[in-house]
């Protein structure tokens, strides 16, 4: 009997070694692309003044190992924005709300609102903390917003309200994990 030629076996290691590496690349590629970080980006027009800070992260909490996708803005109103005046913190909260009911959001609500915001920390029993879902999710497991609001020393003569916009968006394996 004939010993096989050494190329056909160089050939046949190379194929599988081929394969090998890209199924890797292709598994490695493919959990990027599914925990690939999306965000839900509010823009709530304010015309005329401008967000002071606008954050994105990436949160894994240690008690769940779920991952989320969090983009954080931040703005203080004084008072008034053209076409808009604000004398409470009614009138503030008003205005957010009808734009994010606006975009298919409506306001949650339950015993745990929002309570992984910082500002939870300093507000009093959550009491200007407001958390909205999509309409069609019943069970709390898709995206959610949450919006704080709270009022400062006046400023000359001015009401002075902070706002607060997060959005929370689980990654696509944490909600597949959650039940979808």
């Amino acid at each position: 009997m004939m010993p096989k030629p050494r190329s056909k076996t160089i050939k046949r290691l190379y194929v599988l070694a081929s394969l090998v590496v890209g199924t890797i690349l292709f598994c490695i590629l493919g959990y990027w692309f599914l925990e690939m970080p999306r965000y839900v980006i509010l823009k709530i027009p304010l015309t005329g003044t401008g967000w002071y800070v606008t954050e994105y992260s990436t949160k894994i909490w240690r008690s769940d190992s779920n991952r989320y996708f969090q983009w954080r803005k931040g703005i203080n109103i004084y008072g008034t924005i053209p076409g808009y005046s604000f004398d409470s913190l009614d009138q503030v909260f008003k205005y957010f709300d009808d734009n994010l009911a606006e975009r298919k959001w409506s306001r949650y609500e339950g015993l745990e609102v929002c309570s992984r915001v910082p500002e939870s920390n300093f507000l009093e029993d959550n009491k200007n903390i407001f958390e909205y879902r999509k309409k069609n999710d019943v069970e709390g497991i898709g995206p959610r917003v949450c919006l704080s609001i709270w009022e400062e020393e006046p400023y000359q003569m001015h009401s002075v309200f902070n706002v607060v916009l997060q959005t929370e968006n689980p990654s696509f394996l944490t909600s597949i994990r959650n039940g979808w």
